[in-house]
């Protein structure tokens, strides 16, 4: 397995010189592509959420498919200003010399990416990575099956596989993907994998971006209201049944107001779900056993 893996970093690493060669508007192309793609197949990706997550459509549009849409819209409308050539002032010791900023892609770039929001935290970062010019290898998460068949036949759709590739299989895949030295490695994860990563990327000298799980309390302000703050964090709690980095873990309320704040926690669930949310098709699932458990 390892050597399937150099092999095809070996592809992607002899391509990112010719790759970075090209001009904007092929990465422009690649990503237009990319839009029109998801968004042709928009029914695919509601299908591979209502799969892994029982996800409703208009969570899906709004948590996967708008945010790398825009992601492609914002890349290709400042492509042009990130990439120009920056001048800089010199001291008078160094004139008549000349300074510049120079922006040239970083290479090859790994990209593994979570279950919780499969498609946006795989295919934002993607937009990014292309949009600089880079070849991109993407290890989607094993735990949301449905949606790595998804990204694997969009990308395989739209990129030639020396410009990016999808590998798919479980921990064993990542940690053996992690051993080529890759240019650049973007992780979203937990805290205790991410630091794996680092040490991986380290051996190589690799720039590497973490985007780390952790605690997010919420603190609410005794002059605040405590049943409207409860009625709020319902609504944040049941986004993706808390399956985000940034849901809240526990709230810290007034001793007197605890009570409101409960009362208020439930109406926003019933508001939102209804009297029996486990009967509600729009209640997102557990990803899977072990994580339920864990809660």
């Amino acid at each position: 397995m390892t050597s399937s893996f150099a092999s095809e970093f070996q592809a992607l690493k002899a391509a990112a010189p010719r790759i970075a060669s090209l001009p904007l508007s092929h990465r422009r192309n690649r990503l237009k592509a990319l839009r029109a793609e998801l968004i042709r197949r928009r029914s695919e990706l509601h299908a591979a959420m209502r799969a892994d997550l029982n996800r409703p459509e208009i969570e899906s549009d709004l948590n996967e498919l708008l945010p790398v849409k825009d992601s492609i819209d914002h890349v290709i409308a400042n492509l042009s200003r990130w990439t120009r050539t920056d001048r800089l002032p010199l001291p008078l010791t160094l004139i008549p010399g000349r300074a510049e900023i120079h922006h040239e892609p970083k290479g090859v770039a790994l990209i593994v990416s979570p279950w919780n929001f499969p498609v946006n935290l795989c295919l934002v970062p993607l937009v990014y990575a292309v949009g600089a010019g880079n070849t991109v290898c993407l290890k989607p998460s094993e735990v949301a099956p449905a949606s790595a068949a998804f990204i694997a036949s969009v990308v395989e759709a739209v990129f030639p596989p020396d410009e990016v590739c999808v590998v798919q299989g479980d921990v064993s895949v990542a940690v053996a993907l992690l051993e080529q030295p890759w240019n650049h490695i973007f992780f979203t994860g937990s805290p205790g994998v991410g630091s794996k990563v680092m040490a991986a990327a380290s051996k190589y000298l690799a720039s590497v971006t973490l985007e780390l799980g952790g605690k997010s309390p919420v603190f609410v302000h005794e002059g605040y209201g405590a049943d409207a703050a409860g009625r709020r964090v319902a609504w944040a709690k049941g986004l993706n049944a808390g399956q985000v980095c940034i849901a809240p873990d526990y709230a810290l309320v007034p001793a007197a107001q605890c009570a409101d704040f409960i009362q208020g926690f439930k109406a926003g669930v019933a508001q939102h779900y209804g009297d029996s949310p486990a009967t509600n098709p729009d209640w997102v699932r557990i990803i899977q056993p072990r994580h339920w458990d864990r809660l």
